[in-house]
C-alpha cells in the first residue's frame, strides 16, 4: 500500500526562502531513506509563505521506519523558517493515474 505523507507549513515573516531551501535539502535526505519514492516541494500561488511538503512511501512501515532513521538534526532549518507547527496527513493511495 503507498503512502503519501503530507506537511502544510506557513514560513515565518522574511523565511520564505529559508524555508524553501530547508525543505529542498530534507527533501534530499529523506529520498536517501529505505521505502522513500520520492518528494515534492509545493509553494501556494496566492501565499508564497505556505509550503506543501510530499513524501511518498512504498508502505506504512516504512515510513515509520524513515522517521525513525532521519534522526531530529535534519527537521532544526525547517523547524527555524515556521511561524507555527505543519498541518500533517498522512493519506492512503486509492487510485494514481
Amino acid at each position: 500500500m503507498v503512502i503519501l505523507r503530507s506537511y502544510v507549513m506557513v514560513a515565518r515573516d522574511g523565511y520564505e526562502d529559508g524555508l524553501r531551501d530547508a525543505l529542498v535539502s530534507l527533501a534530499g535526505r529523506v529520498c536517501a531513506l529505505a521505502g522513500c519514492e520520492g518528494a515534492a516541494i509545493y509553494r501556494d500561488v496566492q501565499n508564497s509563505q505556505q509550503f506543501s511538503f510530499l513524501e511518498r512511501w512504498t508502505s506504512l512501515e516504512d515510513y515509520k521506519a524513515g522517521g525513525a532513521r532521519i534522526g531530529k538534526d535534519a527537521f532544526t532549518d525547517v523547524i527555524t523558517a515556521l511561524s507555527a507547527p505543519p498541518v500533517t496527513s498522512t493519506l492512503e493511495e486509492l487510485y494514481s493515474n
